[in-house]
């Protein structure tokens, strides 16, 4: 069997070893895309999971209350707790600190519980803090003398003074000037803070960043051989008594990774359709190059049947065939695909930063797991695309095979393939019906799948129909090579229809992308407009972010801009993240406080368009209540007159929901609260963002003459105070979403990539079947000229029909992706935009890349000798 592999297989391979060569490539690339989408999403996620819960992998479990921070006292209770072995309080707090060259740069202020005697700091080896004796010594007497010493990363050290150990930290709304005791060198879970971190003791950690006795967490690790539902019930326990004075709550660590990867599902979850999607296009090709394959040698076997081959060695020939293209694909494939993730991580991390948290990936994440699941991906698809080649080619009788009658499709076959298609639409329209009762996802992301999928499987019939639509009218209106295209198309649908169908499918994807960005771009667009109606926008530690970048800012800001303008409205807003159940776990809620009378006022002054502006009013009226946005209360089932209950420094409260509003700020959902009834309650007293509102009939220079004066006061420099202007607000916004969903066009483009192979394969396998044809036309006097240019009107009508059908099926999956999947992921009910600009551009741009695929196969149809190709059979 193996001789026979090799002088049927393996020889018809190496002659027709372009073809071959197409089908490895497209595998290839269909691996590369799993891989890449892989790696990158296995990257960023423990990325974010590092910045949401810096300092993993030593406690057994975490003591948190939110962002107000938990009481360090409480630590003293839990350690008596049996089964304990140690409670470390942690403060973990990005900061901004002067660098050599007197410029800012944002690092990570580390407050350890150390244990300074004459060992030195103890249970920070822990987390990797590694210290020389000289620092310990010189930390200690910094700290005898109630100075403010901390350690700084080997790294950040290098770009600091080297004049003096005095440091300028902008830290808690104020500047400090803190004493360098050393530097440590950080390994461990310490390491991937990247080296730009300040260690320090931990109440003077909290001092600095003005939440005086309070930790981000307390972690607690177990003795060994605990059981730890016992403990988390002990624990519990302790926790309940302690509520009235110190508030927290018991996580787990594998709680705070999956409040991340409920955050980034979405993100992955569409990263990974784009991967498939390549592969599943790819599959159609070289089902197409393999059903080829076997009409070209039917004659051989025909020969091998009358030898004696059974059927089943005739199948295990052309699966092995198969197996062989998808096995050097793959193997290509998996390095490519770690290459194009390490090439796309910088961008992906910048893009993430901006929008999630700041994070520092510096090499991709590669996951065995990963690279086996790309493997089976990328043979599995091979050897489904030779299924029904193989089996057909099986399927021959020896005699009508020797004779080279053209085998012909069976009625049976025929209605197998439709009823085929329409089965995958109909399972996946069930999906989607029946998704309340299907696990969480199943039926969004799985229903637009099996969607995908069926209409790919449907196009070849809907490309014959268009196909056999056109010839008449190629027959009267065009010359003489379309109307040959045209009939080419007609007689071979098998080998075109699915080439078209990978077309359209790749412009489906785009036209969908298109359109989600379109209509969230018109949305957040006018959502911006009507509700940042501030003049300038006020942060601290750097321009205008998103993500944790800036630094919280003291009232003493507010009473500087006060002073100096007195004619501007400055309105604080406070940020926090929440714990909130969300499908039977855990996801992050927004909770914004804001002076709702400011705002109330300042809108009503200039008689801005905002929606609910009396919500507002209210707010600030009633105590102890909350607006929520609309994807909050349709994501949670929250309505006008229930409460929500928040976490406070002094226990939860209840907050009863006035109403909701229009707002994007979050895909989870935001809640508003009124900073000046809860200012003590929900620690307020910073704020993260102030807006300020200049007198109505103020012009642009007036906003800019405040910016500059802000921003080269004195008091401006030190707080290192940045201003940016609404409309650079909104452009800056709609940039983060541009760029979020550029990731997705970079994925389109392999996807397009794989496609023009296709229309590559299936113009070269016209040109080599049609060869006698072809030399035909030569002997009758058609030009090479004329030649070259029906195989290229076959492209063109190719990509015609491929566009078409792409647009017709993508603007329904972008309802379906607007009005389904993002709902259902953020609760957004954006309006359906269709983007028939987008759509025109890359309608032009396939059909160049289409032409540009048929260019080559043109000029080898436009060389053929006469003699040869009429000599061919």
């Amino acid at each position: 069997m193996l001789a026979v592999f090799q002088s049927f297989s393996v020889r018809h391979l190496r002659l027709r070893w372009p073809r071959a060569g197409l089908v490895v490539l497209s595998i290839a690339l269909g691996v590369a895309t799993w891989v890449a989408t892989g790696v990158l999403n296995h990257s960023m996620e423990k990325s974010i999971q590092l910045a949401a819960t810096p300092l993993p992998g030593v406690a057994d479990f975490y003591v948190s209350n939110e962002d107000n921070g938990v009481h360090a006292e409480l630590a003293k209770h839990l350690r008596q707790v049996p089964g304990v072995k140690t409670v470390q309080p942690l403060t973990v707090e990005p900061v901004s600190i002067q660098l050599g060259n007197g410029e800012f740069r944002q690092v990570m202020m580390i407050g350890l519980d150390l244990s300074m005697q004459e060992e030195g700091p103890g249970d920070a080896s822990a987390w990797g803090v590694e210290v020389s004796d000289a620092a310990k010594i010189k930390f200690g007497f910094l700290l005898g003398l109630r100075a403010k010493p901390v350690l700084v990363g080997q790294e950040l050290a290098k770009d600091l003074s080297a004049d003096s150990d005095v440091l300028t930290i902008l830290a808690g709304g104020q500047r400090w000037r803190v004493v360098s005791a050393g530097s440590i060198n950080a390994s461990g879970p310490m390491a991937t803070m990247g080296g730009n971190v300040v260690v320090t003791e931990g109440n003077l950690a909290s001092t600095l960043l003005g939440r005086s006795g309070r930790a981000t967490r307390l972690d607690v690790v177990l003795e060994p051989n605990q059981d730890r539902d016992e403990m988390r019930t002990r624990l519990g326990d302790v926790l309940a008594e302690q509520s009235s004075s110190f508030p927290a709550k018991l996580q787990e660590p594998k709680d705070q990774d999956d409040k991340v990867r409920d955050a980034l599902l979405g993100l992955k979850l569409g990263f990974a359709l784009c991967g498939a999607g390549a592969l599943v296009i790819g599959m159609f090709l070289v089902y197409n190059a393999l059903a080829v394959s076997v009409a070209e040698r039917t004659h051989d076997i025909g020969i091998l049947r009358s030898l004696g081959a059974t059927r089943g060695q005739v199948q295990r020939l052309f699966l092995g065939e198969a197996l062989l293209l998808g096995l050097i694909g793959t193997v290509l494939g998996l390095p490519l695909g770690l290459g194009l993730g390490r090439l796309a991580l910088g961008p992906v991390q910048k893009v993430l930063t901006d929008i999630f948290l700041p994070m520092a990936a510096r090499e991709v994440e590669i996951s065995l797991g990963n690279l086996l699941a790309a493997s089976v991906a990328g043979m599995g698809t091979v050897l489904i695309a030779a299924l029904i080649p193989s089996t057909q080619a099986a399927a021959q009788e020896p005699a009508d095979a020797v004779r080279r009658i053209p085998p012909t499709l069976s009625w049976i076959f025929r209605i197998m393939q439709v009823g085929g298609s329409f089965l995958v639409l109909l399972l996946g329209t069930g999906f989607i019906t029946f998704k309340s009762i299907l696990p969480p996802r199943w039926g969004s992301y799985g229903g637009i799948m099996l969607l995908f999928v069926g209409c790919m499987l449907v196009t070849p019939v809907l490309a014959a129909l268009v196909a056999g639509m056109i010839r008449p009218v190629a027959r009267r209106l065009l010359g003489i090579e379309a109307r040959l295209a045209a009939d080419n198309l007609v007689r071979a649908p098998g080998r075109t229809g699915l080439v078209i169908a990978a077309l359209a499918a790749s412009v489906t994807l785009f036209v969908e992308t298109a359109g989600l960005i379109r209509s969230n771009e018109d949305a957040i667009l006018a959502w911006l407009d009507r509700s940042i109606t501030t003049d300038l926008i006020v942060t601290s530690g750097g321009a205008l972010g998103t993500s944790g970048q800036n630094i919280p800012m003291g009232e003493d800001v507010a009473n500087h801009i006060h002073e100096e303008f007195p004619d501007v409205k400055v309105l604080a807003i406070s940020f926090r993240n929440l714990d909130w159940d969300y499908h039977g776990g855990k996801t992050r809620v927004l909770l914004a406080g804001i002076d709702a009378r400011v705002y109330y006022e300042a809108n009503m002054e200039r008689h801005a368009p905002v929606p609910h502006l009396d919500l507002f009013r209210r707010l600030a009226d009633e105590k102890a209540t909350a607006v929520v946005s609309d994807n909050f209360a349709q994501l949670h089932g929250i309505s006008a007159g229930d409460t929500v209950t928040l976490p406070s420094l002094h226990g939860d409260l209840e907050f009863r929901v006035l109403g909701s509003i229009e707002d994007y700020s979050w895909n989870r959902g935001t809640i508003f609260v009124d900073r000046a009834n809860c200012t003590e309650d929900l620690d307020f007293k910073l704020a993260d963002v102030y807006d300020l509102y200049l007198p109505p009939d103020s012009d642009p220079a007036d906003v800019e003459n405040v910016r500059e004066r802000l921003q080269k006061s004195e008091w401006g420099a030190n707080h290192l105070l940045f201003a940016v202007t609404r409309h650079e607000a909104i452009d800056y916004i709609i940039k983060l979403v541009r760029q979020l969903y550029g990731l997705a066009y970079s994925q389109l483009g392999m996807v397009a990539l794989v496609a023009a192979l296709g229309v590559l394969m299936a113009l070269m396998i016209s040109v080599i079947q049609r060869r006698r044809e072809l030399g035909l036309l030569r002997a009758v006097g058609a030009s090479q000229w004329q030649v070259l240019r029906t195989v290229l009107s076959e492209a063109v009508l190719m990509g015609a029909i491929g566009t078409l059908i792409g647009v017709l099926m993508g603007i329904p999956l972008q309802w379906y992706v607007v009005q389904i999947i993002l709902f259902d992921e953020a609760g957004f009910a954006f309006p359906v935009v269709v983007p028939w600009k987008e759509a025109g551009i890359f309608s032009l741009a396939a059909m160049a890349i289409v032409t540009l695929a048929g260019l080559l196969p043109a000029i080898h149809a436009g060389r053929l000798r006469i003699a040869e190709a009429i000599a061919y059979e």
